[in-house]
This record gives C-alpha cells, structure tokens and sequence, in this order.
C-alpha cells in the first residue's frame, strides 16, 4: 500500500515537518496527506476512527503513529496478549474442526502416500 508509492520510507524516517517554506516542506506537506487519504482508504473499524480523528489537518504521520502506538505491542506485553487469545480458543464437543479452523476442505493439500503410511 505504501511501498509502492515511496510513502513507507517517509514514515520510517518519522521526519518533523520543516519549518522553513519551500520545496522541502511542500514536498513533505503532499506525502502527508497521501498517507493520511491511503490509511483513510485502507482502514475500517476502530483504526479507521482513529485514523479519521485527523482529518482537519488530515495528517497521516499523526494517524500513523496513533495506529501503531495503539496496535503495536512489543515484547512481554504482546507475548501475554498472544497467550490470552490462544488460552481463549476452544472447540466444543462435536464442533467441525474445519469450521472452527475457518478451513475449506479444499485449502488442504491432497494426502501422499507417504503421508497415508503407504509410501514405500
């Protein structure tokens, strides 16, 4: 979404806007704005209202930094949100494992042999 337009290194740089007019700050004012409309075209939800909070000064680099200080988690912090999510996975007694895996029977590849215990 962003690589493609050359936008993910201005985040990465988490450049401050300059304070001097001119090309420079024109040039970062214009790829502010297209990650501000790209994360209003791509979101839905909650990042979505969050994203939209911007939208006076539609400034993507806020926007930006507002998702990723909300759904970013790091370290111990994301390993416990990971271990509650899985402790809270469970399939009743005579659930369809493929439903509750959110599996089509065509997603699995056929069985081998091999793997039937028929291979040679």
């Amino acid at each position: 979404m962003l690589e493609a337009s050359g936008l993910c290194d201005f985040l990465l740089k988490g450049e401050e806007k300059p304070v001097a007019a001119g090309d420079a700050q024109d040039k970062w004012v214009t790829s502010n704005h297209k990650i501000f409309a790209r994360l209003v075209q791509y979101t839905e939800d909650a990042p979505y209202d969050m994203v939209t909070q911007f939208v006076e000064e539609r400034d993507g680099m806020k926007a930006w930094k507002g998702l990723v200080a909300k759904y970013e988690l790091k370290g111990n912090v994301q390993k416990a949100v990971l271990q509650k999510e899985l402790h809270n996975v469970a399939m009743a007694e005579g659930d369809d494992p493929d439903v509750f895996f959110g599996k089509q029977a065509g997603d699995y590849p056929a069985p081998t042999q091999e793997a039937e215990g028929g291979g040679g």
